[in-house]
């Protein structure tokens, strides 16, 4: 009862600082406007209140291409299409995901509805240029309704008895305990958490709260279709469950830069799935008809990218991960390292912690640091090999988490000479060379590795496991570790698997990728980017924007006509290289 007063207390003062916090960023928000500007705003929504020439250029372009065009093709269907921008702090957000809304309503004759936070200002503006009228605003000022779910928050917690039960709670099949535990982790940078504490409460009455709004909006609107491209957090995760569940369809954006694909969620099965996981019938179908084309490309995109050899589309840690790297050769390595030849390498390869923990289906593990942890924990005892920890480029991107691979490996291992951390300026090139073993969680390395026949060890599922290790997987921490200890129990990987590794590269890298000549050529995807110079460049594609030169909608069209999970370049399929 005290404890629960006291979270009640802290409820008040939460909620009063986060309505504060959205004063500031008004603040901040209010001095890109001119005063004139946002007064006119407040009377007429179809305005635009930003000072910035170029996004001020951009809207006006964008307007007058997609109004003219939305005259010519007036639906009377009652059929909606929510298209939601959660993401605002980056402006490629809300133009995908307006972009996509375009493509797929013009399919299927759908009206097209924004969803978007109450004061996301910007991201009002660039879908209502797409010509979407009305605007739904999730609004999570209201006090009354915040208390009543959190008052229903405690009822629920109070009756868990541990994270790992929280983690599967469900109701009316929506899941709450991951997405929940995934924002907390994301937000507080603790990336493993053992205990309840006032944020489980607090962001699951949020999550309640989101229900609430998604029943008004399905029982006051015919929703066919959401267009959302973050499937994380909250309230993200929270409303691209409510709608898969309500039987509506879910258009995802994958892609940073002018190649993009549209991912389609129909069942619930797939709601904790990587955006980019084929479909075992596209899989099959490439295997079965396309299967020397899939494994040459598959074959080149490979060694392009251990060598480094990156494409415009290539953005963010991925650079990081090439940029000034050398080779080092096996025999370096172990001199530097004091290591015996004779003994085999294994590379674990890290993840960023407080990311993307449950985007693949089931794992052993609880997160990415509690697999970690253990993992360097069991190792230590382990001198059959000569361990190297590898940390992920993208953990750079995550300043404010509490740890990272290398905290974790000076924490655990840094005393043991049989591991060591690999060097910072180690080339992919050069592991792929002499590294024996890989061991991740569920990282890309698992199917790059197999494509040059060294064994992978997963202790979760990925994009790509199914595929290739679908009998192979360990189940438990036990298989885990006994496959850990012993490489020996990890069967030899074979012909069909290093083909299939292949072909599921150029499919994810590849096939499942079209140019949008709408889209910037490249753009950083971080919060770091060059918003200037991202609209001056999608001013310049909507200006000379033609649709008879749109193969991008034209392949979406196919997508949509044969019901796809992606959209494909179908170009790539001929054998004309």
């Amino acid at each position: 009862m005290i404890k629960n007063i006291y979270y009640i207390f802290l409820f008040f003062a939460y909620f009063a600082k986060e309505n504060f916090k959205k004063l500031k960023d008004l603040i901040v928000i209010l001095a890109r406007f001119r005063v004139i500007y946002y007064l006119i705003f407040l009377v007429n929504r179809d305005s635009n209140p930003y000072r910035n020439k170029s996004f001020r250029k951009f809207i006006i372009s964008n307007k007058k291409k997609w109004i003219e065009n939305k005259i010519k093709n007036i639906s009377k269907s009652k059929d909606n299409i929510l298209v939601s921008s959660w993401i605002y702090s980056h402006p490629a957000g809300a133009v995908g995901e307006s972009m996509i809304g375009k493509y797929v309503s013009d399919y299927y004759r759908y009206n097209q509805i924004g969803f978007i936070l109450k004061g996301d200002i910007g991201s009002e503006v660039v879908l209502r240029s797409y010509g979407i009228n009305k605007i739904i605003y999730l609004d999570k000022n209201n006090l009354f309704l915040r208390l009543k779910f959190f008052l229903e928050a405690i009822k629920i917690i109070n009756n868990i008895k541990s994270i790992d039960e929280f983690l599967n709670f469900e109701i009316n099949g929506i899941n709450f305990g991951k997405p929940i535990y995934e924002h907390i982790v994301r937000h507080t940078g603790i990336a493993a958490i053992d205990k309840f504490s006032f944020k489980f409460y607090y962001f699951l009455s949020e999550a309640l709260l989101t229900v609430y709004f998604c029943k008004k909006v399905i029982k006051n609107y015919q929703i066919k279709g959401l267009v959302q491209s973050e499937t994380q957090f909250i309230p993200g995760n929270i409303i691209y469950q409510f709608f898969i569940n309500n039987n509506c369809k879910v258009y995802s954006r994958l892609g940073a830069g002018k190649k993009i694909t549209i991912r389609v969620f129909s069942e619930k099965k797939e709601i904790f799935n990587f955006r980019s996981e084929p479909s075992e019938s596209i899989f099959n179908n490439i295997s079965n008809n396309y299967k020397e084309i899939a494994i040459k490309r598959g074959s080149k995109l490979l060694e392009e990218r251990f060598q480094g050899n990156l494409k415009d589309d290539y953005s963010g840690s991925r650079d990081l991960a090439h940029e000034n790297k050398k080779v080092y050769s096996k025999e370096e390595i172990c001199n530097l390292y004091n290591w015996d030849k004779k003994k085999k390498i294994v590379c674990i390869f890290g993840h960023a912690f407080i990311d993307g923990n449950f985007l693949s289906g089931w794992r052993i593990f609880r997160d990415n640091l509690t697999w970690i942890r253990k993992t360097l924990k069991f190792i230590t005892k382990n001198k059959n090999y000569n361990w190297l920890v590898k940390p992920h480029p993208a953990e750079i991107e995550y300043i404010h988490s509490e740890t990272n691979t290398v905290k974790e490996f000076n924490s655990i291992a840094s005393k043991f000479e049989h591991i060591k951390l690999a060097p910072n300026d180690i080339s992919h090139r050069s592991l792929n060379d002499f590294v024996d073993y890989v061991v991740t969680n569920n990282g890309s390395v698992g199917f790059e590795y197999t494509a040059y026949g060294k064994k992978s060890l997963l202790a979760a599922r990925s994009d790509y496991s199914d595929f290739l290790f679908k009998k192979q997987m360990p189940k438990n921490e036990l298989e885990y570790f006994k496959k850990l200890e012993n490489f020996e129990n990890i069967k030899q990987v074979s012909r069909e698997q290093i083909e299939k590794a292949k072909i599921f590269s150029f499919l994810v890298s590849d096939l499942c990728f079209v140019d949008n000549i709408l889209f910037p050529t490249r753009y950083d995807i971080s919060l770091f980017v060059d918003i200037d110079k991202f609209w001056r460049e999608a001013s310049d594609l909507v200006d000379n924007y033609l649709p008879e030169n749109d193969y991008f909608k034209e392949m979406v069209n196919h997508q949509l006509r044969n019901n796809l999970r992606h959209t494909m370049d179908l170009n790539r399929l001929k054998n004309n290289e």
